[in-house]
Formats: structure tokens, sequence, C-alpha cells
């Protein structure tokens, strides 16, 4: 219960970042909340792993967590996760993470796309 509250507690600061529109203290409560649950697990090699994969997605990741209306998708995407876990529901904890997976993944689709798309300004064109 006590690792349950340390979630809940990241995820009501994530929202005051957002509030405040503060993207770049979003951004940290963010990275710190997904590692913060992977640690739980209590697995050394699948934290290991987190990490190094999260090193390889940062800037994608940045990228995903600037607009509030995804800031707060996330937020929610994360509420959810963390009250099945609350409640108990392996299996719908499991489709709740694996929701929140698949609709980063959307974002991150959606933002390259948007980004690829972007001309660049012509003082940066050589």
């Amino acid at each position: 219960d006590e690792q349950l509250a340390v979630l809940q507690a990241m995820i009501d600061r994530m929202e005051e970042a957002v509030l405040q529109q503060d993207q770049a203290r979003y951004y940290t409560l963010n990275v710190g909340f997904h590692e913060t649950m992977v640690s739980f697990a209590g697995n050394k090699k699948l934290l290991s792993l987190y990490r190094r994969l999260t090193r390889e997605l940062e800037l994608f990741r940045r990228r995903n967590l600037t607009e509030p209306a995804l800031l707060l998708s996330s937020i929610n995407e994360h509420r959810s996760m963390l009250t099945t876990i609350k409640s108990r529901q392996g299996p719908q904890a499991a489709e709740a993470l694996r929701q929140h997976v698949l609709m980063s993944r959307e974002r991150t689709i959606r933002n390259y796309l948007k980004h690829e798309q972007t001309p660049l300004p012509e003082s940066s064109k050589t």
C-alpha cells in the first residue's frame, strides 16, 4: 500500500505540473513514475532493460509530452492503471498498462508524422 501511495502522489504532482503548464517538470515526473512502477516489480534485469529503452526513446517521449491535452490523457491512463492495481485486478491492470503503451505508441507516431511534415524555417535550410 505504501508503493501505491507513492505512485498516487506522483500522479497528483504530474497533474499539478500540467495545470501550471510546466512541461519540463511533467516530463521528469512522468519518467520517474514509469521507472518507479518498474522498480516496484523487484526485477533488476527488467529495470536495467527499461532504463536502456527509455534512453533510446527519450527524444520521442519529450515530443509526446508537450501538449496539455495529451498530458491529461497520459495522466488519465496512469490513474486507470493505478486504480486497477489498487483493486488487485491483475487482468484489468495488465489491460490498462497495455492500453497506455498502445496510446503512447499512437501519440509517438502522430507526433513523428507531424514533425516530419513540418517544413524547416528558411534560416535553417542549407
